[in-house]
Parts: structure tokens; sequence; C-alpha cells
């Protein structure tokens, strides 16, 4: 099959076989874009190729997934991963505050901390008051899903 790709976006081609002796056309596209605080999204200058296998933060088997494969053998939606930082409103170090993305009426929110460290007590373990920061990296590793 022969693809004539007429967007700014990359894209991948290949035959899957089924299980009738079925083949296939897959055709994945994969479209980078640089996010502004209440702006539209803009396609990034530097576009990244079609991820073929899930990449990790470190070792699979224990961290957490920087970008999932895009062959997918059944994907009935858009993926959408934010890679980057949570930046304080007006660059002002804070403890903590919400950021979001919407697209379209979806809309996502989370709130994020500065650092913060289990400490020991007399009562169990607990979270340290999160220090001031104007900047947190949004991963996995670093966020709290609430009380056990």
């Amino acid at each position: 099959m022969e693809v004539q790709n007429l967007s700014a976006f990359p894209h991948f081609v290949c035959e899957k076989h089924g299980r009738k002796v079925e083949v296939f056309d897959i055709i994945a596209v994969r479209g980078t874009f640089d996010l502004v605080a209440n702006a539209p999204a803009k396609a990034a200058a530097q576009q990244l190729p079609v991820c073929l296998a899930d990449t990790y933060y470190g070792e699979p088997q224990s961290s957490s997934l920087q970008a999932e494969s895009d062959l997918a053998i059944i994907k009935p939606a858009t993926d959408i991963i934010m890679v980057g930082h949570a930046r304080s409103p007006r660059g002002i170090a804070q403890r903590d505050w919400v950021v979001g993305l919407r697209i379209g009426p979806q809309t996502k929110g989370v709130r994020v901390t500065g650092p913060r460290q289990w400490q020991r007590g007399i009562t169990g373990w607990s979270l340290s008051k999160p220090e001031p920061a104007t900047q947190v990296r949004l991963q996995y590793e670093l966020a709290y899903g609430g009380r056990y």
C-alpha cells in the first residue's frame, strides 16, 4: 500500500493479518503539539516519530510509562499524554496549585504540590507539608493518590 501524507505529521504504514487470513492495512499518525496557557494548541516545530513500542522513564518493571506504542491492536479513542512540567501561576513559588488540560468540551484538572517527604511519627507515616515550588515534573512516580 502506498500512502501520500499531505499533513505535517509523521505516519507509519504496515499490514496486519487477521484470524481468517484477512489482511488489514494499518496507518498510524502521530501529532506533537506545544501547549501554552489559555491558547489553542499549536503543532510543534519538531514532530516526534510514531512510537513503535512502549517506552518507560527507567526500567520497565519499576518505572512509569513515558509513551505508549501507537500500534495498539485496538485503540477506540485518541491517547493524550502530557509530558513536561506544571508551572505555578505567574512563576511565583507556591506549595500547591491546580493545573488542567481542556480539549473541546473535555476538561481534566489535577492538584500538584511542591516536593514532599514521608515522615514517621507517633501515629504512623504521613506526608510533610509541600515545599514551595515554581514547577513540578508531571510523572506518575511523583503522584499521590489520597489516603489508604
